[in-house]
């Protein structure tokens, strides 16, 4: 369970993408997946993954670091770093800091500097901070430099975060005692809107059934990878924390969207999954008003 839980969290696109082939099982296998079978499936793929990135260098992250240390020392955290993150991102240049004010950031995605103040300006283009340790490891990078990665092959689509859940389906305060009603009663908003068919909802009910949507507690992202008529989210608080399988929810998410914006799953699924969203401060949050700034913050920074 532990092993599922890691894979459906930090191989968030992959599982997806194995998810896919619950379509396909019952013709060619005579039956569904099971959870297991779709992790250990989505671990393949994230291989693969790595292998395409590795044959088509131009698709990955173009990155750039800005040091203050003297030249043999950058020199040295260069090649740790393209030793430790290659294979989702090429390191294009090494400078020092002070060389940031005429530096041409055309085409760079992602900078990382060792002292610790933003380089560049440009919301698209992200600053990390490298320890100052000489022998340190580079792993709390690499749940967002894949973010990153993904993003660039992923692009977000046009959406309007605000509005997206500013015009969601609201359940403020609600109550109840089962993960499958919730599924119903969410699924109907768009089923009776027209938005999605009756499919929509079963199929979730489904994937539940196979392997849970939860992840972590506090929040729960709901979805189908069937594209609707229309891009709307429905959004459910709870007024007393649920458990849903082996997790404790306050939120209940669900998205639909369009085949257009179909990669939107992907970043919207990463963003509820991150370490943003705090558990305890969701309880707190049980009306339209309380919760829609703070789920719109959480997404920003993660979106």
């Amino acid at each position: 369970m532990e092993l599922m839980r890691i894979v459906k969290e930090s191989l968030v696109v992959e599982y997806e993408l194995a998810y896919l082939f619950q379509m396909l099982s019952p013709v060619y296998r005579g039956r569904r997946l099971t959870g297991a079978e779709l992790c250990n499936l989505a671990i393949c793929l994230s291989g693969a993954l790595r292998q395409y990135l590795e044959k088509h260098p131009e698709r990955k992250l173009r990155a750039v670091l800005f040091s203050h240390r003297s030249l043999a020392s950058a020199w040295e955290l260069k090649c740790r770093l393209e030793s430790a993150l290659h294979a989702y991102l090429e390191l294009v240049d090494y400078q020092p800091v002070n060389y940031k004010v005429n530096y041409d950031f055309t085409g760079v995605d992602l900078i990382f500097s060792t002292v610790n103040k933003n380089i560049y300006g440009s919301p698209s283009v992200v600053t990390l901070r490298v320890n100052e340790a000489p022998r340190a490891g580079f792993e709390a990078y690499m749940g967002q430099i894949r973010s990153l990665a993904f993003r660039k092959l992923w692009p977000m689509p046009d959406c309007d975060l605000e509005a997206l859940l500013q015009e969601a389906f609201w359940h403020e305060n609600a109550l109840f005692k089962d993960r499958f009603q919730i599924i119903r009663t969410m699924s109907a908003d768009f089923i009776q809107s027209g938005i999605a068919s009756e499919l929509y909802g079963t199929d979730m009910l489904e994937r539940e059934a196979c392997t849970s949507f939860a992840v972590r507690s506090g929040i729960v992202f709901l979805h189908t990878l069937l594209p609707a008529r229309e891009t709307r989210l429905s959004v459910m608080s709870l007024q007393n924390r649920l458990e849903w399988d082996e997790f404790r929810v306050n939120t209940v998410v669900m998205l639909m969207y369009t085949e257009e914006d179909r990669n939107l799953l992907f970043h919207m699924k990463s963003a509820f999954y991150s370490e943003n969203f705090d558990m305890e401060r969701l309880r707190e949050l049980k009306t339209k008003e309380a919760l829609l700034p703070y789920l719109l913050d959480c997404l920003r920074a993660e979106m």
